[in-house]
């Protein structure tokens, strides 16, 4: 998932649909869009995590850390391996 960034952030799963698009809102799809919501993202990749079925990455500018850094903490001392968090320039 990206966090309104993915044409710049390239975190983009090809040929996996976005999930919730549409006029149909399919939820098939692999592809999040959060939106300007940084700390939902975190929460939201933590949850799927947590889950333990599906590997969890969501990215933004590094600058939006401050947005989710609560949720990258508990990521850290929860000990998810199953979630990545991907900053970029």
């Amino acid at each position: 998932g990206s966090a309104d960034l993915q044409g710049s952030c390239r975190n983009y799963i090809e040929d996996g649909g976005n999930f919730g698009a549409g006029f149909d809102k399919s939820y098939a799809g692999k592809n999040l869009y959060f939106g300007i919501r940084e700390h939902a993202m975190g929460s939201i990749l933590n949850g799927i995590a947590y889950h333990g079925i599906f590997k969890a990455s969501g990215s933004t500018f590094a600058v939006f850390v401050d947005y989710f850094r609560p949720t990258i903490r508990v990521a850290a001392l929860a000990e998810l391996g199953r979630v990545s968090y991907v900053l970029t320039h």
